[in-house]
């Protein structure tokens, strides 16, 4: 064996370099390996979720970008069905991909909402916002004008496709001036909670232009009408109403919901519901007292004519009939102001009586100074002697 130092010396500087060698072709397998494993965790994320292609500012699904925020969140953003969007977010860009297709694959798999149209959302709002709210009377009032003046002049589309100009064009369509302003009315007033409901995306209540109504002045009846109509009403089976109506000046729906409850030993209430002063108590005139006694008293909380709207309309046809001149509930509100005008009772109390705000309502619409009566004041003062 060759104990030469040099040559001893020699091998252990060459196995020391090959140890070394070794050790590094060692850590680089290592670190190889290392991202090779990461490639391979990469790949199995990639085919998880399978986009065509993955950028590291955003990824998609469904057509729906993922991107991260200013502060550092993932957020995604879907449509809604109120046409407003539905913001995702996630700690993560893969929490907020999870997110979005959880929330996509619901919207896809959930049923199609039913899409309310017009006619079935005035059914709705009749049913939750007036029936038993109000009085029945005015339910069936906004029902005839439902049917009537509105079904019969615009078509039947989806709500949240109403425009405006579509209510305007069948608002044209009513020939009368007074169901245009009634039919404008219940629009205005069944659109608004449906704006409230979040139905429509604006408050069209608010983009209507709203008709014009002049107000007709009333009719009173002449004092030949007056004994011509109460002679009439003698034969028919509801007569008596028309009598009241004629010495009370009260509203046609007013005396429809009339009960006996109303009736006091020296008043009568009207439980009007049009202004802030239709509800009102107003003497119970000698006329009106006959009238009640020669009825069928009933309980408190029965009407005291018992009488329908429709019912009504058909004696007020049987009765034009036999007087042979035109009769309307209206006329007789009016008779009555001018009743009590030609018997000299002061503006502001039969304001108050008719349950007008102010005497220039009741001058203007409802105190109609005859012709007769304005010539037996002018005999007054012909046959006056000068002082």
């Amino acid at each position: 064996m060759n104990n030469n130092p040099q040559i001893i010396s020699f091998f252990h500087a060459q196995r020391e370099l090959l140890e070394k060698q070794t050790a590094e072709l060692n850590n680089m397998a290592l670190e190889l390996g290392m991202k090779v494993q990461l490639r391979i965790e990469e790949k199995k994320f990639a085919e998880s979720i399978n986009p065509t292609t993955i950028k590291e500012e955003f990824m998609q699904y469904g057509g729906y970008k993922v991107h991260q925020r200013p502060d550092g969140r993932w957020m995604a953003q879907i449509p809604r069905i109120d046409g407003g969007r539905r913001c995702i977010y996630g700690r993560t860009q893969k929490q907020c991909y999870e997110k979005l297709k959880q929330a996509v694959g619901r919207k896809t798999k959930s049923k199609p909402e039913k899409v309310l149209k017009l006619f079935e959302w005035f059914d709705r709002w009749i049913e939750t916002y007036k029936r038993g709210k109000i009085e029945d009377t005015s339910v069936k009032s906004i029902e005839g004008t439902v049917k009537n003046h509105i079904k019969p002049f615009i078509k039947n589309i989806e709500l949240r496709k109403l425009r405006p100009i579509d209510i305007e064009d069948a608002l044209n369509k009513v020939k009368s001036s007074r169901m245009r302003k009634d039919a404008c009315d219940v629009y205005c007033n069944s659109l608004r909670y449906a704006f409230k409901n979040q139905l429509t995306r604006d408050n069209l209540a608010d983009l209507i232009e709203r008709p014009t109504h002049k107000k007709a002045k009333g009719k009173a009846l002449t004092v030949e009408q007056r004994e011509k109509m109460i002679e009439s009403c003698d034969i028919l089976k509801h007569g008596e109403i028309f009598k009241f109506y004629m010495y009370c000046g009260a509203r046609k729906s007013e005396l429809l919901k009339f009960r006996w409850k109303d009736v006091y030993d020296k008043l009568i209430f009207l439980p009007g519901t049009k202004t802030e002063n239709a509800p009102r108590y107003i003497p119970k005139f000698k006329q009106l007292a006959e009238i009640l006694e020669r009825l069928p008293k009933g309980k408190p909380h029965q009407k005291v004519f018992d009488i329908s709207d429709s019912t009504l309309t058909r004696e007020t046809e049987k009765l034009n009939a036999l007087c042979k001149f035109k009769v309307l509930v209206k006329d007789l509100r009016t008779t009555f102001g001018t009743m009590c005008a030609e018997k000299g009772i002061a503006d502001k109390v039969i304001a108050k009586w008719m349950g007008h705000a102010n005497t220039l309502t009741t001058k203007n619409y409802y105190v109609m100074v005859l012709d007769d009566f304005e010539q037996q004041q002018a005999t007054i003062f012909d046959g006056s002697k000068e002082g």
